[in-house]
């Protein structure tokens, strides 16, 4: 069955291609293939929409559609260059009253949960570290990312039951 979108996205890419690389390659300081990568997902993302019709201002549509797959790419960059770090706080550190032993069994738990985390989109990973591990509520998650709340939720209720698959009972009770 033939894509409804593909008229819109056809329109869409020749009306704002090179506008929007240039715009990709100044927000993401050079870097052409990562450029190109945003730009793709970009056109992706355009062509699964449910319906191109409710579209009213396609030139702000697609810099915002455009925007928010930089920011998934920095979040991902971010998470997956940081993730063992991120998961661990001061409140994690060896307690004098903890044997090497017990401390080695955590680390290797946070090791395997960060390895776990890494195979989540990077918008879930952050959303949920931002839950566990500072603690934020939803309204403020959604806030910080600027996404809806519902959003959150979504994210949320996704990692939990991907968390319960792979047995990481640490990161249950998530909601």
């Amino acid at each position: 069955m033939p894509n409804p979108n593909k008229k819109f996205v056809h329109a869409i890419f020749n009306e704002y291609h090179d506008e929007l690389h240039r715009y990709l390659l100044s927000r993401l300081r050079g870097r052409a293939l990562d450029a190109a990568d945003v730009a793709q997902e970009t056109y992706l993302r355009l062509l699964r929409m449910k319906d191109s019709d409710a579209v009213q201002q396609p030139h702000a549509y697609v810099y915002r559609v455009a925007t928010n797959v930089m920011r998934e790419l920095g979040l991902k960059e971010q998470t997956q260059e940081q993730l063992p770090e991120r998961l661990t706080d001061p409140s994690m550190e060896r307690s004098p009253a903890e044997t090497p032993d017990v401390t080695l069994e955590r680390r290797i738990r946070v090791e395997h949960l960060a390895r776990a985390l890494r195979a989540l989109p990077p918008t879930t990973q952050a959303i949920l570290l931002l839950k566990k591990r500072d603690g934020l509520t939803r309204r403020e998650i959604a806030e910080k990312l600027g996404i809806s709340e519902h959003t959150v939720k979504k994210h949320l209720l996704k990692a939990v039951a991907w968390c319960r698959e792979r047995g990481l009972p640490d990161w249950e009770r998530v909601k």
